[in-house]
């Protein structure tokens, strides 16, 4: 695979070029939502002038999770690094997350940036009896609104990371009171 032409190295305005740059995507994306650990990082994406990729970001995290999550195998690690401008972005966001969720993932990472600082992505109730997360880290998230309400069964649970998380102290309490395997806790502010 290392032998394969890099984007740069295709001359855009050649039809055989434009052809084969097409089919390896194609190949490439269909590989990559076989993969039982899906990594999608806004910071990955080079954007410029001439190819905004910022766009494309979320459809291509949305059509990479539904193709895994179709198919038979659980999901070790899900991490969403995302860019949002605005709100019809966040039901994207929580399809993916939802759709994750209930295939039993382990590892969940969720940075969500709006661009405006308006935006916050609000987790859904269905995180709550996630029992085979054994680590999970938010930034810039609302945990679910029953957070203190309904049985949390973070019962895997090893490191809770929580970053421009919304807590008071009944909602820590409730996490630390229902995660019996927590190991490492990071809370910042």
């Amino acid at each position: 695979m290392s032998f394969l032409d890099s984007p740069e190295e295709f001359d855009l305005d050649s039809p055989t070029d434009l052809v084969r740059l097409s089919v390896l995507s194609k190949k490439w994306f269909a590989l990559t939502a076989s993969f039982p650990i899906l990594n999608f990082d806004i910071g990955k994406f080079e954007t410029s002038s001439l190819f905004p990729y910022d766009h494309l970001f979320l459809k291509y995290a949305d059509y990479t999770t539904s193709r895994f999550c179709k198919q038979n195998v659980s999901a070790h690690t899900f991490n969403l690094i995302a860019l949002i401008e605005d709100p019809s972005q966040l039901s994207i966001i929580d399809k993916c997350v939802r759709s994750i969720l209930k295939k039993g993932v382990k590892v969940l990472l969720l940075d969500i940036i709006d661009k405006n600082f308006s935006l916050v992505y609000l987790l859904p109730d269905l995180l709550l009896s996630a029992t085979l997360l054994t680590s999970l880290t938010l930034f810039n998230c609302d945990l679910p609104s029953s957070l203190t309400v309904d049985d949390v069964k973070f019962k895997s649970l090893k490191l809770l990371d929580l970053d421009y998380v919304l807590l008071d102290e009944e909602m820590i309490e409730c996490l630390t009171s229902n995660c019996p395997l927590l190991e490492e806790m990071h809370l910042n502010r």
